[in-house]
């Protein structure tokens, strides 16, 4: 009886075993399984991936031609008044003080909009046509010196609030995949960039063709803008939809 018992015991240790190493056996091919899912999530969920299927590109396009805008209206706007002025150094000086105002007025405006429910996009695309609505009437009203100090004001104010949506909210939205602090810095670039083709570009139409071409060039860039950020907007919002 006891050698009975005895056997049994070591047959039951052994199954005991032979039960542990198929199910760690078992487990360690789902853990692998498991692995190669995340891995092909990983792999195709890729930055590029992510940043295409998003319209990132389209947000980096509005980008430059935000920085072309803004930039070269705050850049030639003392210009401009000072020769409708007549080489008068006192309508510059005044636009230089009251510009921080109309900016962050500009700011303020774009954050309201984004508190009632606007996405970042949209409230891009309503500081853009501001810009238009600001630069059209430029094509002809160059003769105030009045009316063109507070459209191009305007128009400044609205490239700000549209600032703070590119560099700050957009970028946010990719916290969700760990990309924020590439996405701002890309985006940052690319309004640089359009910073320098305000001082290249724009100073050569104003120049070469005056402030009204130059003003018809600001409004095309707002128009391609628009149309930029609305595909973007589009792609990004039903892209984000998986992660809500």
């Amino acid at each position: 009886m006891a050698v009975f018992v005895h056997h049994s015991g070591v047959r039951g240790v052994c199954d005991c075993a032979l039960c542990g190493i198929c199910a760690a056996g078992i487990g360690s091919q789902r853990q692998d399984k498991g692995d190669q899912v995340v891995q092909r999530q990983e792999d195709q969920d890729s930055t590029l991936h992510i940043l295409a299927k998003t319209g990132f590109f389209f947000v980096l396009g509005t980008c430059m031609l935000h920085g072309f805008i803004r930039d070269g209206a705050i850049t030639w706007t003392p210009t401009i008044l000072y020769r409708m002025d007549e080489g008068g150094a006192l309508s510059p000086a005044v636009f230089s003080l009251i510009l921080p105002v109309l900016n962050f007025i500009g700011v303020m405006v774009g954050f309201a909009l984004r508190r009632r429910g606007s996405r970042p996009h949209s409230v891009v695309s309503v500081m853009m046509i501001t810009a238009i609505v600001c630069a059209l009437p430029l094509l002809v009203a160059l003769k105030s010196l009045a009316l063109t100090a507070v459209l191009l004001g305007c128009m400044c104010a609205a490239m700000y609030g549209a600032n703070t949506m590119l560099t700050g909210l957009i970028p946010f939205e990719y916290h969700r995949v760990g990309k924020t602090g590439m996405t701002a810095g890309l985006v940052d670039s690319c309004i640089y960039a359009g910073s320098a083709l305000a001082g290249v570009l724009a100073g050569g139409v104003y120049e070469g063709m005056g402030a009204q071409a130059l003003a018809a060039l600001w409004a095309l860039s707002a128009v391609i803008s628009i149309l930029l950020m609305r595909v973007s907007g589009r792609m990004s919002a039903e892209y984000w939809k998986r992660f809500e």
